[in-house]
C-alpha cells in the first residue's frame, strides 16, 4: 500500500509526513505519523496532500 505525503496542521505545528498507522488509547482514536508523533485525531486542523 502506498503511503501519500501529507501536509498535517495541528497546534502550531505544520508537518510534512505520512500517516503509519490509528490507535485508540482510552477511547481517544490518534494518528501516528512517519515522524514518531501521535496526534489526537480531533486535534488535526487541516489535511493536504504535499
Amino acid at each position: 500500500m502506498r503511503k501519500t505525503l501529507l501536509s498535517i496542521s495541528y497546534g502550531n505545528k505544520q508537518e510534512t509526513t505520512r500517516i503509519v498507522t490509528l490507535k485508540v488509547v482510552d477511547g481517544v482514536e490518534y494518528a501516528v505519523l512517519e515522524n514518531g508523533d501521535d496526534v489526537r485525531l480531533d486535534l488535526i486542523q487541516e489535511v493536504l496532500e504535499a
